[in-house]
């Protein structure tokens, strides 16, 4: 069944935004700085799966550039190797650490750049947006309507936080702040919509 848009959540989607802007922002960083490392050559670039694991494909490009004396039943260690050539390995290897590789699946890398795109937009309003049955969707804008009265109602005969706290959570509802420091009780979508799939208000 196709789902309705019930609630999407602004602040949410800003910050998840915020926090997806911020990891391309650190992972073009983080991509000038192996470019940069010792023994990566000017037109070796790392493509998206190097950099799923940025510390082997450094390791990998020690050992091309020195191109150690194969022994057999041994393996060079890039450490040691690198540490040959006075190069801090073991610093630079806490430099490529130091950034949210972890985090390239949030974010968008197209011709060796990290990008917040419309794709990743959408995706992220997806995540911030409660989504229910056209149902739901009817129940829920009806409660819209109820709690403008409701609101209107407190807003001349509730002066204090905790009564209004307390009239929220009787109806599975909630009290957020506004811009100019009022409060206002809003739906707990994802609450109620979990009542409403056990089917009981009591639950």
């Amino acid at each position: 069944m196709k789902k309705t848009l019930i609630y999407s959540d602004e602040r949410k989607y800003e910050v998840l935004i915020a926090e997806r802007q911020k990891f391309a922002k650190e992972l073009n960083q983080g991509l000038k700085m192996l470019k940069e490392l010792p023994f990566v050559e000017e037109n070796q670039t790392p493509g998206y799966d190097d950099l799923k694991d940025p510390v082997s494909w450094w390791n990998n490009r020690i050992l091309e550039a020195i191109q150690p004396k194969k022994v057999k039943g041994f393996s060079p260690n890039p450490r040691q190797q690198a540490l040959g050539y006075s190069v801090e390995y073991d610093k630079h290897i806490q430099d490529i650490n130091s950034f949210p590789w972890s985090a390239i699946d949030m974010v968008e890398f197209d011709n060796g750049t990290f990008h917040v795109t419309e794709a990743i937009e959408e995706k992220v309003r997806k995540e911030a947006s409660t989504f229910g049955t056209p149902e739901q969707a009817k129940v829920f804008s009806d409660l819209e309507k109820t709690l403008d009265s409701l609101n209107a109602f407190c807003d001349r005969f509730v002066s204090l936080k905790a009564d209004l706290n307390a009239i929220a959570a009787s109806i599975h509802c909630k009290v957020i702040q506004l811009e100019d420091r009022s409060h206002k009780i809003v739906p707990d979508y994802r609450r109620l919509l979990l009542i409403m799939e056990r089917g009981s208000a009591n639950s």
